[in-house]
């Protein structure tokens, strides 16, 4: 009964975390930052795969939250700094988040990219561009 809970709650936080860091993953490709890795999980990777873009998405050993790596970030907390950007090749700082304008930034990492329903209308936005351009426009995204 017990464990039956547990793996219960491990399921549904785990299917949380995936819409809820897939919506900064959505926006964050939608403005151009590159994304290094998609994880549900922390510690460890169990299994993954790398994508024709660079990332990669993996799943890792403990269930208790996830993280979108960019690719200006020097932990999985986000750190980053000016010598993480004079790292960076000059095409890697074009995708870098910090190179972004305030809005694009705010996109990515605030309440537009945490919603799941919001994520799902992102989707569908970017799938059929229905005011696609005006918006990239107004975050300050690469068209």
């Amino acid at each position: 009964m017990v464990l039956d809970t547990i793996i219960g709650f491990l399921f549904v936080l785990t299917v949380v975390v995936f819409f809820h860091e897939f919506g900064h993953f959505l926006v964050a490709r939608w403005c151009g930052v590159g994304v290094k890795a998609f994880s549900i999980g922390f510690g460890p990777e169990i299994f993954g795969f790398t994508d024709k873009y660079g990332t990669r998405w993996k799943v890792s050993w403990i269930p208790l939250g996830g993280y979108v790596k960019f690719i200006d970030d020097e932990n999985v907390a986000s750190a980053s700094g000016r010598k993480t950007l004079e790292r960076l090749s000059p095409e890697e700082r074009r995708q870098s988040f910090q190179e972004k304008p305030l809005a694009a930034r705010a996109a990515v990492a605030g309440p537009l990219s945490d919603d799941p329903v919001v994520t799902a209308g992102l989707t569908e936005m970017i799938a059929t561009d229905s005011g696609g351009t005006a918006a990239r426009a107004w975050l300050g995204c690469a068209a």
